[in-house]
């Protein structure tokens, strides 16, 4: 499993609880220059490892 995420530019809107559940090793992820403007409090809780955001 990846411990980078890049998913800058992609229009993305708003982040849902189960978006990223699994993905435990997580290290990075880029979110960046997307349209965001909703993230659940929860989202991050199912990433243990990620130290960048």
């Amino acid at each position: 499993m990846a411990t980078i995420r890049d998913l800058q530019s992609n229009i993305i809107m708003d982040i849902q609880p189960d978006d990223f559940k699994g993905f435990v090793k997580l290290k990075k992820l880029d979110i960046s220059s997307n349209k965001i403007t909703h993230i659940n409090e929860s989202v991050f809780s199912h990433l243990p490892n990620l130290k960048e955001l």
